[in-house]
């Protein structure tokens, strides 16, 4: 963060950045739920 001067250090390129981090983070949590094992039932057996 610039005390001195107080300019402005939210550049476009840092915004996009961080906006696709978030959104590949995102993804990866919704991949991970869809690959986590669940727990099936054996078949009854008649």
């Amino acid at each position: 963060m610039d005390w001195k001067n107080h300019e402005d250090f939210n550049t476009p390129w840092l915004m996009a950045f961080a906006a696709g981090g978030l959104v590949l983070a995102l993804c990866g949590t919704v991949l991970l739920y869809f690959r986590w094992p669940k727990k099936r039932r054996k078949p009854k057996a008649l």
